[in-house]
């Protein structure tokens, strides 16, 4: 463990994955072929910049907060759209609802985390571990609740035929 480079690329991979992964997701709920192109031009736009930010010796807080700006923006969309065409009879027994809402309490609440965990990352006598540890604990209990939440939304998943218009 002391002998072999860190494993900080693995954090900037996973913007990467995570971003073109949600464009999927947000492209299959959408109808109109012009909000289907605009959804994918602007995760292909997140996905060449944390590319272009992507760092393999240290965390990239570019490329971190370039998919929470993206998450933000395809989750107020879709709310949005649920408000705006109105097919969702019941909007708590609706799946998206329940994963659009958790993925906007995640990644509206570690942004700002992300925003300077460069700072945090790159030297131990900057940051006490104890700081660093209350802010990593955060963002990963603000995750935990964003798997609850998606896990909430899969479990209704079973009225969604029933619950559109």
């Amino acid at each position: 463990m002391f002998i072999v480079p860190n494993n900080l690329f693995l954090q900037n991979i996973e913007p990467i994955i995570e971003s073109i992964l949600l464009g999927f997701i947000f492209v299959s709920c959408y109808e109109n072929p012009a909000h289907k192109r605009l959804i994918t031009s602007f995760t292909l736009i997140c996905t060449l910049v944390t590319l272009a930010a992507y760092k393999s010796e240290e965390v990239s807080s570019i490329s971190l907060s370039a998919f929470r700006l993206l998450a933000i923006a395809l989750s107020l969309s879709y709310f949005n759209k649920i408000l705006t065409d109105m097919r969702v009879k019941r909007i708590t027994k609706h799946t998206m609802f329940w994963f659009v809402a958790g993925l906007l309490i995640y990644s509206s609440g570690t942004f700002f985390i992300v925003l300077f965990s460069e700072y945090w990352y790159k030297d131990i006598n900057k940051v006490p571990a104890e700081i660093f540890d209350k802010y990593w604990n955060a963002s990963q209990i603000l995750y935990i609740l964003f798997c609850f939440i998606s896990a909430l939304g899969l479990w209704v998943s079973k009225y969604d035929q029933e619950n559109l218009a």
